[in-house]
C-alpha cells in the first residue's frame, strides 16, 4: 500500500480530538528554564542515558491528541541554544555508552517540530560521541527514506534504531481508545523503510489502554507484542500507562472512569513472551522517574509490601531480559497478587462499546462537545 493510500485511512475520532483539544488548550507550559534534560539508567547491560529537549512540542498532541500522553506543552526554544546543552550534557557523561537516545518533545523526525537542518546538527554531536548505539523516537507516519538516510550519512560508526509509538495493533483501539490518528498499514509502512535502510526498530506498546477493562488491556497489550515482532521489529518495549495531568486520561481517573493497572498484569506480559524472543522484549516506565511530583498524578504499582521486591526484579529484567529474572517474579508470592488474580478471574469482562458510549456520552456532556460529533463517534463503534 503506497503512503497516500494509507493517509487516507487515517479517520480520526473528532469527540476525543475535541476533548484531547480543550485540555491541551488548559494545559500549563513546560517550564522555559529546563530546555534539556538528561536521564541515566541501566539497560540490556550497560549505561542507557537519555537526553530530552525543548521544542514546540508534538503536533499531534496540539491538534487533540492521544487520550493518555502528556509529554509536555512546550515552547519554540532558539536551537543553536538546544545544541550548545545537548553538547555541554553529553560533555558531562563517562563514555562508552551501551545505548544514547535523544528526542524532542515529540517527533524528531517530523520538519515542523525539528528543522531539518537542527536535526542534522544533533546527529552531528552524537557521530563524535562514543556510544554503541544511539536511538531517537518519532511518530510512524514521520518516516521517510530520506531523513533516514541523510541521519546514516551523518551517523555512521553506530547502532541506529528508530523508536516508534504503536500503543496497539487494534484499529478499534487505536481510533476510539487512543486517538492515536494511525492505522496498523502505517506503522507496517514505515518499519519496512527503517528497515529497508538498514536501521533497527523499536516498537512502544502500551498496558492500561483506556475504556478497556482490566482483562482487556492484558490481552491487548499481548497480542500487540505479538503483532510487533510478527511484523519483524527488532525491539518491543512495554510501557504500562501512569496518569499525567492534563490528558485525558486524567480526566477519566477523576471520574472514576479509569485506574492504573496492576504491575502484576506486566509480569504476565512478560510470562508470555517465548524464551526465543526474550531479548526483543523490553520494558519502560514501569515505575515513575520523575523528580517533580506534579508530573505524575498515579502510576501502576503492587502493594506497599511487596513493590520494593517487584521493582528490583523488573530492574533486573530492564538490565538483563533474560527468563531467570521472569521465573523470579513468578515465584514471588503476596496477598495482593493472590487478589489480582482473584480479581482477574472473577471479573466480568464489559461490553466495550457499551461501555464506550456511556463514557463517550459523559465526555460529550463535560466538555460540551456537539451532538452531532457525539453521534458520529457513537456510529463508528
Amino acid at each position: 500500500m503506497r503512503r497516500e493510500e494509507i493517509g487516507r485511512l487515517k479517520v480520526k475520532n473528532r469527540l476525543l480530538k475535541e476533548a484531547t483539544h480543550k485540555i491541551y488548550e488548559q494545559r500549563k507550559h513546560l517550564d522555559i528554564n529546563e530546555k534539556v534534560y538528561c536521564r541515566h539508567e541501566r539497560v540490556d547491560g550497560g549505561e542507557f542515558v537519555e537526553i530530552w529537549f525543548m521544542t514546540g512540542g508534538c503536533n499531534h498532541d496540539k491538534d487533540g491528541g492521544c487520550t493518555m500522553c502528556n509529554y509536555g506543552k512546550g515552547h519554540m526554544v532558539d536551537e543553536n541554544e538546544i545544541l550548545y546543552l545537548i553538547e555541554k550534557e553529553l560533555i558531562k557523561l563517562t563514555p562508552p555508552l551501551k545505548q544514547l537516545v535523544i528526542s524532542p518533545t515529540g517527533s524528531m523526525f517530523d520538519d515542523t517540530e525539528v528543522s531539518p537542518d537542527f536535526r542534522n546538527k544533533i546527529f552531528g554531536l552524537v557521530e563524535k560521541y562514543n556510544c554503541e548505539k544511539f536511538i531517537t523516537e518519532t511518530r510512524a507516519d514521520t518516516i521517510t527514506k530520506d531523513k533516514l538516510r541523510r541521519m546514516k550519512d551523518i551517523i555512521q560508526d553506530k547502532v541506529i534504531a528508530v523508536e516508534l509509538g504503536l500503543e496497539s495493533s487494534s484499529e478499534f483501539v487505536l481510533k476510539n481508545c487512543v486517538n492515536k490518528n494511525m492505522m496498523p498499514e502505517e506503522f507496517i509502512r514505515a518499519v519496512n523503510v527503517i528497515k529497508e535502510e538498514g536501521i533497527l526498530v523499536t516498537a512502544n506498546v502500551s498496558l492500561g489502554v483506556p475504556f478497556l477493562d482490566e482483562k482487556r488491556q492484558l490481552e491487548d497489550a499481548k497480542k500487540t507484542v505479538r503483532w510487533a515482532l510478527d511484523i519483524g521489529v527488532n525491539t518491543v518495549v512495554v510501557f504500562p500507562l501512569h496518569i499525567k495531568p492534563g490528558t485525558l486520561l486524567s480526566y477519566l481517573y477523576k471520574e472514576n472512569l479509569y485506574d492504573c493497572v496492576s504491575l502484576w498484569s506486566l509480569v504476565e506480559i512478560l510470562k508470555d513472551v517465548d524464551e526465543t524472543e526474550r531479548s526483543k522484549v523490553q520494558i519502560s516506565w514501569y515505575k515513575n522517574y520523575y523528580n517533580n511530583e506534579g508530573k505524575i498524578i498515579k502510576s501502576p504499582t503492587t502493594c506497599e509490601l511487596c513493590r520494593p521486591k517487584v521493582i528490583d526484579l523488573l530492574d533486573r529484567y530492564k538490565d538483563e531480559c533474560n527468563t531467570v529474572v521472569v521465573k523470579e517474579l513468578g515465584r514471588l508470592e503476596c496477598g495482593c497478587k493472590k487478589d489480582y488474580f482473584h480479581r482477574m478471574q472473577v471479573l466480568e469482562t464489559k461490553d466495550t462499546k457499551n461501555h464506550l458510549l456511556n463514557c463517550y456520552t459523559i465526555i460529550a456532556k463535560d466538555f460540551n462537545i456537539d451532538h452531532e460529533i457525539l453521534n458520529e463517534a457513537i456510529k463508528e463503534l
